[in-house]
């Protein structure tokens, strides 16, 4: 990827679709489910502005944490101004496209422009993604356990069951794909972590065998080239202290738990009912499996329509269309504003350092 490519891939047109789709998902969902007269008649003197500060703050503490890995895992070559830097731009390149994949390239390339040498940039990727399967991976049986599966999964709720909207209906069975989900990511993990501390060559070998199937024939050079990345990983990370693990986890719980706890400070804000924060909270993992399958850039339209079946029992009818655009004005939204003020600077700036 070069400079061009970058400017291309985060240009402003880049915003038009997401946008569309995303403002068209809650149009429909104006027509088909919520009604104007509940949302007017809801009353503002209920909201609990405390929480609504808390959502706030989660949202900063959401950046900080990505700020905070960042640093560590560069070995504080990336200073604090700079990884605020990288973090927005890389939150904003995975705004923009269908999947975490286009993230991770842009990453590569910001790392890259902010003096980290190739090897140490492609061992920020791999350990990202290794911290962040790990985190997901450790949180959902502590919370199947703390909530049950019942509550987990939201089984037998009525707004769901009985929705005028047919596809809320699919939400109410989402258990299987969620399974098979997080048994992907279970995979994927071992995988990864076998290929960094185990036996990076072995690794290596396993994924140029895959690509000789013939529906894999494809992905060769890609694998190649990933099979080399580990490699590379794998080296610079077997000298890492257990503090350094420590605080790169640490990082990577305060930023993930500040992204999924802005639903429960925002529904707390605007519910009147009695609900568990460990129950609101295991419902983002499920909504969460649903948002990582490559579909729309950020997935927008499939998180508001999702949010909607997931969360409905939690809200009225008038607090739901209120929750469901702050949810994603502070968590979406907010990153495309933010990567369109700081990409046109920090590609100024590194544009005018290397001629």
């Amino acid at each position: 990827m070069n400079a061009a490519q970058l400017e291309k891939l985060l240009s402003p047109k880049r915003l038009i679709l997401p946008i569309l789709l995303g403002l068209g998902v809650i149009l429909y969902l104006f027509l088909k489910k919520y009604d104007l007269a509940d949302l007017s008649s809801y009353n503002w003197s209920e909201v609990k502005w405390g929480w609504l500060f808390l959502g706030l703050s989660v949202v900063v503490i959401r950046h900080f944490g990505y700020m905070w890995r960042i640093r560590v895992l560069s070995d504080k070559v990336i200073s604090w101004s700079r990884s605020f830097t990288v973090v927005s731009l890389w939150e904003f390149a995975s705004a923009v496209s269908p999947s975490a994949v286009g993230g991770t390239a842009v990453a590569l390339f910001i790392l890259a422009k902010e003096k980290v040498n190739a090897g140490k940039a492609t061992t920020i990727a791999l350990s990202t993604l290794l911290l962040d399967l790990l985190y997901f991976l450790i949180s959902v049986p502590l919370l199947l356990y703390l909530v049950g599966q019942g509550r987990f999964f939201g089984k037998s709720v009525d707004c769901i069951e009985n929705s005028d909207v047919a596809v809320m209906r699919a939400f109410g069975s989402l258990q299987k794909p969620f399974l098979i989900g997080y048994s992907l990511m279970l995979l994927i993990c071992c995988l990864l972590a076998y290929g960094l501390f185990r036996d990076p060559k072995r690794f290596r070998q396993l994924l140029v065998r895959c690509t000789y199937i013939p529906f894999f024939r494809k992905l060769r050079a890609k694998a190649f080239k990933l099979g080399d990345e580990v490699v590379v990983a794998s080296k610079e990370l077997s000298q890492k202290s257990f503090s350094f693990w420590g605080q790169a986890f640490a990082g990577t719980a305060l930023s993930w738990t500040g992204r999924f706890f802005l639903i429960n400070c925002l529904i707390s804000a605007f519910s009147m009912g009695a609900f568990s924060q460990l129950v609101l909270l295991s419902r983002y993992f499920l909504l969460w499996i649903v948002l990582v399958i490559p579909s729309t850039p950020g997935a927008s339209g499939v998180a508001e329509l999702s949010f909607s079946g997931i969360f409905c029992e939690f809200l009225t009818p008038g607090s739901e269309p209120i929750v469901l655009v702050l949810w994603r004005l502070l968590s979406y939204y907010f990153y495309l504003i933010l990567g369109f003020i700081v990409f046109p600077r920090w590609l100024r700036r590194v544009l005018v350092k290397n001629d």
